[in-house]
């Protein structure tokens, strides 16, 4: 049955398309909203196994911008956490390739459901994408639902469509025992600004940004975050049973997060992290530059990789080892400034978000070498290394500085920051970023 979930998701439809606002399968008991009102949906079913691509009118399967709603029936009780392993490590390793990292492996539930969350990045067919599927569980048949983002496209329009496709997904109770309500255990929108969350009252959803407002009522926690550098995002938040407590260190407030569920996988904060966290703050700040914070989030999570946000750090388990953490935490800080400051938007992407971080890290942790990092930028990481050592240390810090005056609130000033660096620096970094992007 596993093998039918991999070819539904390989098919390429050729089939009905359906312009309506929602999906339907009265077979299967399933409904689904379109994330945007140009989106269509095509559905074909093969061996028993209905697969539904919803895409933009005018586009194609090769953008990978498009997401896909498959229904399969596996005679017995789904093995959900195979299922998600199988996905991993059989299906998506080899389809994005050596570029493969995992971000995210999360239980939660979806419609009522157990359900595991999984998120993706690397290339297909030269693309860079991230991928997220939710793998659901109704007895013995599985739900899945994939949703594709291209890099270069904007990120936090295209989440909002997905996240309403995701939020009005209706699944019919098969089983004989009673049925659970028919709902997303939580919710999730972006209103005025603001990061909104209904959830359960047992749980916490932690984001980037200050917690403006937290209600309970009728056994749901209302929660609303503030984004305190860049927009609003809703592509980054934990969930958890957490509680808050704080450190200062010097004048860095220091906010935990602590995920007190029973959860081997968790990745506990330590003292040690938080010292280096908040050294590399100092460093940041005086380098780059002040942001309009002086607190830090340190979230506990079960995720494989830690992610960094503005003024927050979802700990993941690469932390765990002594030799990592370090480059690692100060390498996700610095998207404060790379990704909040500065946008990572248009041509420079790559550069902004994955390869100045790594450098960052850097200047904090003595003999980092980012270059050699496939997940800290790949080839533009290279790029970075080889213009600072091509322009000078102190002309490339000088550089850096203007370009974060000359952008903060923006996209970065590409050109500008190239003509300061000289020629053959600027030469190498555009290979480095043509080579990312393609």
């Amino acid at each position: 049955m596993f093998a039918a979930l991999v070819l539904a998701l390989a098919l390429q439809q050729d089939s009905t398309v359906l312009d309506i606002p929602t999906y339907t399968s009265t077979e299967w008991g399933v409904s689904m909203p379109r994330p945007f009102d140009d989106w269509i949906f095509a559905p074909a079913t093969a061996r028993g196994t209905t697969t539904v691509i919803f895409q933009p009118r005018a586009g194609s399967l090769s953008d990978q911008l498009w997401g896909a709603l498959v229904l399969s029936s596996w005679g017995r009780i789904v093995p959900l956490g195979e299922v998600a392993d199988r996905r991993i490590t059989t299906t998506w390793r080899s389809t994005l390739g050596a570029s493969f990292r995992l971000l995210t492996r999360d239980s939660l539930e979806v419609a009522g459901l157990p359900a595991i969350h999984i998120v993706m990045t690397g290339l297909i067919n030269r693309a860079a994408l991230d991928v997220e599927e939710y793998l659901v569980a109704r007895d013995s048949e599985l739900i899945a639902l994939q949703f594709r983002y291209p890099r270069g496209q904007p990120r936090d329009s295209i989440a909002a469509g997905y996240l309403k496709s995701l939020a009005g997904l209706r699944v019919r109770a098969r089983s004989r025992a009673p049925a659970r309500r028919a709902e997303v255990v939580w919710d999730v929108a972006i209103d005025r600004g603001l990061v909104f969350f209904d959830l359960p009252q047992e749980y916490r959803a932690i984001a980037p940004g200050w917690l403006s407002s937290e209600v309970t009522v009728g056994g749901r926690r209302m929660m609303r975050w503030t984004p305190t550098i860049g927009p609003p995002d809703t592509s980054l938040y934990a969930i958890g049973r957490f509680r808050s407590e704080s450190r200062q260190v010097g004048r860095l407030t220091v906010r935990l997060w602590r995920n007190v569920s029973p959860d081997s996988a968790l990745t506990h904060v330590t003292d040690d992290m938080i010292a280096q966290v908040a050294e590399a703050w100092a460093v940041y700040w005086l380098d780059f530059g002040p942001v309009p914070t002086a607190e830090v989030a340190l979230i506990e999570t079960a995720w494989p990789v830690s992610r960094g946000a503005p003024a927050a750090i979802f700990i993941g388990a690469d932390v765990r080892t002594a030799e990592a953490a370090p480059f690692i935490l100060r390498r996700e800080l610095a998207r404060s400034w790379w990704g909040g400051v500065v946008r990572a938007e248009g041509p420079a992407t790559a550069l902004v978000s994955d390869a100045l971080p790594a450098w960052s890290a850097s200047l904090v942790v003595p003999g980092a070498t980012p270059a050699g990092d496939a997940s800290s930028g790949g080839a533009a990481a290279a790029a970075v290394a080889r213009a600072r050592r091509a322009a000078g240390e102190a002309r490339f810090r000088e550089a850096i500085r203007a370009l974060i005056v000359e952008s903060r609130g923006g996209a970065p000033a590409l050109d500008a920051f190239l003509s300061q660096i000289g020629e053959q620096a600027a030469a190498e970094l555009r290979n480095g970023i043509r080579e990312q992007n393609h």
